[in-house]
């Protein structure tokens, strides 16, 4: 009885100093793996990160165009766009009016992203982000981290849209360096009306929401970079920088942009105008009195 038990003993330890073993091994393979990758991602093309810039659509919500995030890591096949967008699954058109829209990050394969774009004729540009290897991985993990805590924001044309968001995860990455805008355009440092009447100059109808929207913003109230639009991102960026704590600057993108659609789209403001409208309807309120008037007339002489 005593053999065997020491038998089994001999048999348990055997099997358990495998297990440590093989434990052992699969650590190290792990630690290789891990070593491996981070080799991998601390060479400059092991991640390239873009900004893409769209031009203008034909939705009143699109009139001056869309901004998004492009992450790229061809060795291990990924390729996805992050776009900042109003989660209408959260919200109605009613909190679109009144500010109350939540909107959030979401990842969307890039193949994808572009063909919903070229349906539209709607031209992309891609601007290549000049950021260390560290700091693209901290931007997607950014990325990553907004789009899985989903619409958690309120979207506000004049401080929380895809323009102002793009920069905030480029901020949030590099920090403590951060984008500096050199030259920004005159309308965004100028009061609400006219930076509403530029954004919405190709659709009337598109003034008159705004307007209606905004209409309690200040002059002031918003920061001038928060106003830019993708199409004004398109002459900013090539004066964009990044400092550092020490001062030292470094350009926001490298080269000239590359076209990934060309823009097909032509614009064709509606003819139907805001002053038509309200022409047609104060007519037709005339109209109807008159008829309603002369109706009563005709029952009081009967």
């Amino acid at each position: 009885m005593r053999s065997k038990i020491i038998t089994i003993l001999l048999l348990l330890g055997i099997c358990i100093s495998g297990m440590g073993q093989t434990l052992q091994t699969a650590q190290k393979m792990d630690s290789v793996k891990l070593d491996s990758l981070n080799q991998a991602a601390s060479n400059p093309d092991f991640i390239q990160a873009y900004l893409l810039v769209i031009s203008e659509g034909k939705a009143f919500y699109s009139v001056y165009g869309h901004a998004a995030l492009r992450m790229v890591c061809k060795e291990k096949g990924l390729d996805y766009c992050f776009t900042f967008e109003m989660d209408m699954n959260k919200s109605s058109y009613l909190d679109v009016f009144t500010r109350k829209a939540k909107a959030g990050f979401a990842p969307v394969p890039t193949s994808q992203f572009l063909d919903s774009y070229k349906q539209e004729g709607r031209g992309v540009k891609a601007f290549l982000l000049n950021l260390q290897p560290k700091e693209k991985q901290n931007l997607w993990k950014v990325l990553d981290e907004e789009a899985m805590n989903g619409s958690v924001w309120t979207f506000d044309y004049t401080s929380v849209n895809c323009m102002s968001m793009v920069t905030y995860a480029i901020n949030k990455a590099i920090a403590p360096a951060e984008v500096r805008l050199k030259t920004l355009p005159q309308v965004v440092k100028g009061d609400m009306g006219e930076w509403m009447d530029y954004v919405s100059r190709r659709s009337p109808w598109v003034r008159l929401i705004m307007h209606s929207v905004l209409w309690n913003v200040k002059d002031g109230e918003a920061k001038s970079e928060d106003l830019l639009t993708p199409e004004m991102m398109e002459t900013v960026m090539p004066q964009a920088v990044i400092a550092d704590a020490s001062g030292k600057v470094r350009s926001l993108s490298i080269g000239k942009p590359s076209t990934l659609l060309p823009q097909v789209y032509q614009d064709n403001p509606c003819w139907f105008r805001p002053w038509m409208a309200l022409v047609l309807t104060v007519l037709i309120i005339v109209i109807a009195i008159g008829l309603y008037r002369k109706k009563t007339t005709r029952n009081k002489k009967k």
